[in-house]
């Protein structure tokens, strides 16, 4: 059995799947519900597909940024997306959701999954099996711990403010993750 390996190098890049994960799970399930209780059940469906496009199209099309380059864009897009996909859902509208979801998905699934993969890889070339692992144990618990948390808070402190909260995380994580890879060389 070979455990995970998480490369000191790729540290920042591997960590920011937490919030870009994060915030995915959080459209598929949170802000779905969210819209619904406010009456607008098909409208998490439009949300849900803008991301998923936009990421798949994003990957593409970014397939070949330098790792660096890709954190150091996508982290401020997941902000700014994340922003406007709970925005829409808090506020039930479709615009912000339509304006928001693909910015979302370029960012978490284009650029920082890319990025963070590619990085990671790079870090451990000898290794890259298990410098794979170690990046996905942390994608997949931002894909899973993330959306319990936001569903478990809005079971507590309602919906608004879960998202808010998550949002605020979105917000602090990127820019320390931005600080970090600031400091790493081009």
């Amino acid at each position: 059995l070979r455990l995970p390996l998480f490369p000191r190098a790729s540290m920042a890049s591997t960590m920011a799947m937490l919030p870009a994960w994060g915030v995915t799970g959080v459209v598929l399930t949170s802000v779905p519900a969210t819209l619904a209780s406010l009456g607008h059940a098909r409208a998490g469906a439009w949300a849900v597909a803008g991301m998923i496009l936009a990421g798949t199209l994003a990957q593409q099309a970014f397939r070949a940024m330098p790792p660096l380059r890709a954190m150091r864009l996508g982290l401020p897009l997941l902000t700014l997306g994340a922003g406007l996909v709970f925005a829409g859902a808090i506020l039930g509208s479709l615009w912000l959701l339509l304006l928001g979801a693909p910015l979302a998905g370029l960012a978490a699934y284009g650029l920082v999954y890319l990025g963070g993969l590619a990085a990671a890889t790079a870090a451990a070339p000898q290794e890259r099996p298990r410098a794979t692992a170690g990046f996905f144990v942390i994608a997949h618990a931002g894909f899973a711990l993330v959306p319990l948390a936001v569903g478990l808070a809005a079971d507590v402190i309602g919906s608004a403010a879960a998202l808010l909260t998550l949002w605020l995380f979105v917000l602090l994580a990127s820019l320390l993750l931005l600080r970090h890879l600031a400091r790493a060389p081009a």
